[in-house]
């Protein structure tokens, strides 16, 4: 719109990374993330694509997986449970928030959120959370696919 003279120009004014919240007694780190959400006996939390921008952006993180494990994508959108973000979603007890809530009970074991989300239910229920994790992972898949696609062997 900018440069169609619609708009002045883009300024960023906030952001905010991804994280992902990890139940208690998961190993992970940030070289066994992606092994660990592709594994067939870890659940995979995320907020809803479309109702809320961070589950937008966890959706985002699937592609750049495929660049990694070619199959990837695929199987981390059909094993992606939508947890929260919907007028649907079940609402967290009023002294939870949604995330933790959720990772409490067990439905998911790994859920991918916005950092700011990770922080509060980090610090309340002792669930391990790896800032900058999916960051890296998402950056290093980039850095890789571009590599490939400048013809440089990895």
């Amino acid at each position: 719109m900018h440069d169609e003279k619609k708009s002045g120009p883009v300024i960023r004014f906030a952001r905010n990374r991804l994280c992902a919240l990890v139940k208690p007694g998961l190993a992970v780190d940030s070289t066994t993330l992606l092994a660990r959400m592709l594994d067939k006996n870890v659940k995979l939390g995320t907020l809803t694509p479309k109702a809320d921008p961070s589950g937008d952006y966890a959706f985002e993180v699937f592609p750049r997986a495929e660049v990694v494990k070619p199959g990837a994508q695929t199987e981390l959108e059909k094993k992606a449970l939508q947890l929260t973000g919907s007028a649907s979603s079940a609402p967290p007890p009023a002294d939870h928030t949604a995330y933790g809530w959720h990772v409490s009970e067990g439905r998911p074991d790994i859920f991918l959120t916005y950092c700011t989300n990770a922080q509060l239910p980090r610090n309340a229920l002792r669930i391990s959370s790896f800032h900058r994790k999916v960051r890296r992972f998402w950056r290093s898949t980039v850095s890789h696919r571009d590599r490939i696609k400048s013809g440089e062997s990895s």
